[in-house]
């Protein structure tokens, strides 16, 4: 996307017709597990967890400690969840 800029206001160019913006995000590897899990409370059911513990896992910058991986692991296993430990290092 082309874009000008008119006494410092920002103007997108339109697209070409048919042309198609693409985006790629990032998802931490909190929001990996909760999201293949189906979400917070699942999460922590999942792992015998309190909820309020799974949910921090987002506000530390949203990295989930080494010490319940292997618990994930397991648990995605077991579920046949495709997670793998890459994803709770890096995420995706």
């Amino acid at each position: 996307m082309d874009a000008t800029i008119g006494q410092g206001v920002f103007f997108p160019q339109s697209q070409p017709r048919g042309s198609r913006m693409t985006t790629t995000t990032h998802q931490s590897p909190a929001d990996v597990v909760i999201g293949i899990f189906g979400g917070v409370s699942a999460t922590a059911e999942a792992l015998g967890l309190r909820p309020s513990t799974v949910s921090c896992w987002r506000l530390r910058n949203g990295r989930i400690p080494s010490t319940k991986q292997v618990d994930i692991l397991r648990a995605a296993a077991k579920r046949n969840l495709h997670l793998t430990a890459q994803d709770l290092v890096l995420g995706r």
